[in-house]
């Protein structure tokens, strides 16, 4: 087995494990059946979506735009959004998951619509960088990125999802699922716009270009876990208590939820009460 395919495997352990221990916390047991096939859904959407809709669509691209110029790589900015947005939704054709979301549930759905995505997308790409020639001799280190990468983007997908199911069951946008999607798109190209600005050589060297690119998507991964801290389950959350959960202040006595800032140490971590404002450790 190639080491991109183990890094595969061990990044998807590692979302699935935290999708597992989110929906058992924060969601209702008779919904949880229910997000676990939405989730399944979405699985085999990345590949699918890739090569029935984008491989077409980019063949058609080409033959409007100069494949070296600045047009055609804005115009890929957008196969992504539009495609992918629209491939998570799809089990909304299916009436009883119509009928199913509804106010409450909607983050829910996002969130395994989106997870589901993200997940099989790991997969794929696996997959796709696997017959790479260069994958025979690369290490698991080499595959850092990747790792890191994935595993805040895999969140980012549901957190599109909860913009077009939110804006159609929960905000009541004019225009509901349809603006929704619209919005959900619009981020997702926001999100991939530096990689035009970086082939633009706008974003400075290759060093320079990598680390903004690596803190856009963490800007996006922590607004990501902030909405559904504040949407998912019965009662408003800070992202901080969405990851790491609550506990009561060594110094003080205060429950609180921990905050999302703070250093993890083995077993303890180091961190800032709410209520005496003192750092410590627990």
């Amino acid at each position: 087995m190639k080491a991109i395919h183990v890094v595969g495997a061990v990044s998807t352990v590692v979302i699935g494990a935290f999708y597992l221990g989110m929906v058992r916390k924060r969601v209702p047991a008779k919904d949880r059946p229910f997000m676990f096939g939405l989730a399944a859904l979405t699985f085999l959407m990345p590949a699918l979506a890739f090569y029935g809709v984008r491989q077409p669509l980019d063949a058609l691209v080409r033959t409007l735009l100069d494949p070296q110029g600045g047009a055609y790589a804005l115009a890929r900015l957008w196969y992504a959004p539009v495609t992918e947005e629209l491939a998570k939704l799809w089990p909304l054709l299916i009436p009883g998951v119509w009928r199913w979301i509804d106010h409450d549930r909607a983050p829910r759905a996002a969130y395994a619509l989106g997870l589901g995505f993200g997940v099989g997308e790991i997969a794929f790409l696996a997959v796709v960088f696997g017959l790479d020639p260069s994958a025979e001799t690369n290490q698991w280190f080499h595959y850092a990125g990747f790792v890191s990468e994935r595993l805040m983007v895999a969140p980012i997908h549901a957190g599109f999802v909860l913009v077009s199911l939110c804006a159609w069951r929960r905000w009541n946008w004019p225009g509901g699922l349809f603006v929704g999607w619209l919005g959900a798109a619009a981020l997702h190209f926001s999100l991939n716009a530096p990689i035009f600005l970086k082939y633009k050589g706008w974003l400075g060297g290759e060093t320079l270009a990598g680390n903004l690119l690596v803190g856009w998507i963490l800007l996006f991964f922590v607004l990501t876990i902030t909405g559904f801290a504040r949407t998912l389950g019965g009662r408003q959350t800070t992202a901080g208590g969405f990851f790491f959960g609550e506990t009561d202040c060594v110094l003080c006595g205060l429950h609180y939820q921990r905050p999302f800032w703070g250093f993890n140490l083995g077993l303890k971590r180091y961190e800032k009460c709410p209520g005496c404002q003192k750092w410590h450790l627990q």
